[in-house]
């Protein structure tokens, strides 16, 4: 059994700005957008068609954050890769001193 109600207080921009919205998101009617608007709110507890707005560009922004958080991760591993290398290289360099100071020593020693 459907009943009906009537909605007070809105202003003729208001109404307008429903039948616009209705309209741009493909609703037949104003009243079957402010109908599913209604149900919507009841199925979670509030939610209207601004927060609707607000949860798409959170999920944006965690998206977002998601796409940074693996480019610094990407770029963490590379800095590691990197500082590997490096140490690598000055591990050969210090054997190389070492060798070089030894053979200075020796050739000292020599003569």
């Amino acid at each position: 059994m459907t009943k009906r109600i009537d909605v007070k207080g809105m202003t003729e921009e208001e109404i307008l700005a429903l039948k616009y919205l209705a309209k741009e998101l493909h609703f037949g009617s104003m009243n079957q957008l402010v109908l599913s608007q209604l149900r919507t709110a009841i199925k979670v507890g509030g939610l209207d068609i601004t927060d609707a707005k607000l949860e798409k560009k959170f999920q944006v922004i965690a998206q977002s954050q998601l796409e940074i958080l693996k480019y610094f991760e990407a770029r963490r591993n590379l800095n590691n890769e990197i500082l590997a290398e490096l140490k690598q290289t000055q591990e050969v360099l210090e054997n190389w001193i070492e060798l070089v100071a030894e053979q200075a020593v020796n050739n000292g020693e020599e003569k």
